[in-house]
């Protein structure tokens, strides 16, 4: 069971590795995902994207991320 503290961990690693391309490269990830059919793999994406965009604009609403 992956907790909120690893995935707030894991964006957090995300953000050092690429920096302001953390996001986009995330959104790839979950694109990558579904296209495998990966639905877990696509959920614990989503949730590491909905962090990053959390941390990078954190006025940002949490309805406004990814779906």
């Amino acid at each position: 069971m992956i907790t909120d503290k690893d995935i707030i961990a894991s964006a957090k690693i995300y953000m050092e590795r690429y920096g302001q391309e953390a996001l986009p490269k995330a959104l790839e990830k979950i694109q990558n995902f579904e296209i495998q059919g990966d639905e877990r793999g696509r959920e614990v994406w989503n949730k590491i994207a909905w962090a990053i965009n959390w941390m990078q604009n954190p006025s940002t609403s949490a309805n406004e991320v990814v779906q």
